[in-house]
C-alpha cells in the first residue's frame, strides 16, 4: 500500500521557535569558527559574551548562562552590550 505524502499544517509553524533555533545555530557556528581560527582546543572552556536582545530569556533556557562580569564565566548572555571602562 502506498500512502499520500503528508501535507504540512501551516498553523503548526512556530515562527518564534524557528527564530530561536536559527539564533542558537548562528551562536554555535560563530563560537566554533572563532575557536578554529584561534586554534582553541574543543575541550578548553572559553568566555563568550552573547548579546541577544529580546531572545535573552529563551536562549538562557538552552545555554549555561552567567552574568557577564569578566571573571572567567563560561557564557554571558545579556540583552544589550555591557559598557566597560578600559583597564
Amino acid at each position: 500500500m502506498i500512502a499520500k505524502y503528508p501535507k504540512a499544517d501551516k498553523n503548526a509553524v512556530d515562527a518564534d521557535a524557528e527564530e530561536l533555533i536559527e539564533a542558537v545555530i548562528d551562536i554555535t557556528r560563530a563560537i566554533r569558527n572563532i575557536r578554529a581560527e584561534n586554534k582553541v582546543e574543543s575541550t578548553k572552556w572559553i568566555t563568550a559574551g552573547i548579546y541577544s536582545g529580546k531572545m535573552t530569556a529563551a536562549i538562557c533556557s538552552l545555554f549555561v548562562c552567567h552574568p557577564i562580569a569578566g571573571q572567567g564565566q563560561t557564557a554571558g548572555i545579556q540583552n544589550r552590550p555591557v559598557n566597560r571602562s578600559p583597564k
